[in-house]
């Protein structure tokens, strides 16, 4: 589905929006990810060197794509010195303790689902505010809509294995559900892709948003 997601966005031309371009990356990303850890050669080696590698990429294309909503240069100022230093972070842990000690992962994974929650929800909120009545029309309400679906149940979901009331829960079953999870993710995605808000769309919407006094 994601690499349909991407061909969609490529076929159509839609690559020339910024948003978009930066979908067709996350979606080429996501493919190439699920195609590696298919192979059972790099299950291993991907759980513990590639698949962070993955994370880390999808987390930065998601903050430059919620990144557009906002209008203020400080807030994206401030945006820009958060990648710059998680990414300091994430890659010297990386570098440094990959082959002793794997700890870091899951703080860091829990770290990028969270700064995500937090950065789709900004991101539906100015949606709401500025698009209330055309916000299904945009590709970025349903990227954000997507996001915050399943780095909400990625958070849900590595509560629920830390709680001692489910004893029976596996490593499967967490695959398993975030699996499915990840599905209606990228369903959110595709939409996005096909969403193409016309012309006369946003003249309505401008003509709508004018008519009012600042």
């Amino acid at each position: 589905m994601s690499f349909l997601t991407a061909m969609i966005i490529y076929i159509r031309r839609s690559f020339k929006e910024v948003t978009l371009t930066l979908l067709m990356l996350l979606s080429l990303l996501l493919f190439a990810k699920n195609i590696l850890l298919t192979f059972s050669a790099f299950a291993k080696s991907a759980s513990t060197f590639y698949e962070p590698l993955f994370e880390a990429g999808e987390f930065v294309l998601l903050v430059l794509i919620f990144r557009s909503s906002f209008q203020q240069s400080l807030f994206k100022e401030w945006i820009n010195y958060l990648l710059v230093g998680f990414l300091s972070v994430v890659g010297t842990l990386h570098a440094t303790k990959i082959n002793t000690d794997t700890d870091y992962l899951l703080p860091i994974a829990i770290t990028e689902a969270s700064l995500l929650v937090l950065f789709s929800v900004l991101t539906l909120l100015i949606l709401i505010r500025n698009q209330f009545i055309f916000i299904f029309h945009s590709a970025l309400f349903w990227i954000a809509g997507g996001t915050l679906f399943y780095m909400s149940m990625v958070l849900a979901v590595e509560a629920v294995e830390r709680n001692a009331w489910f004893k029976d829960y596996t490593e499967r079953d967490k695959q398993l559900l975030l699996a499915t999870f990840g599905i209606v993710r990228l369903f959110f995605y595709l939409i996005a892709a096909l969403i193409r808000q016309s012309r006369q769309q946003e003249e309505d919407w401008k003509f709508f948003k004018n008519s009012f006094p600042e």
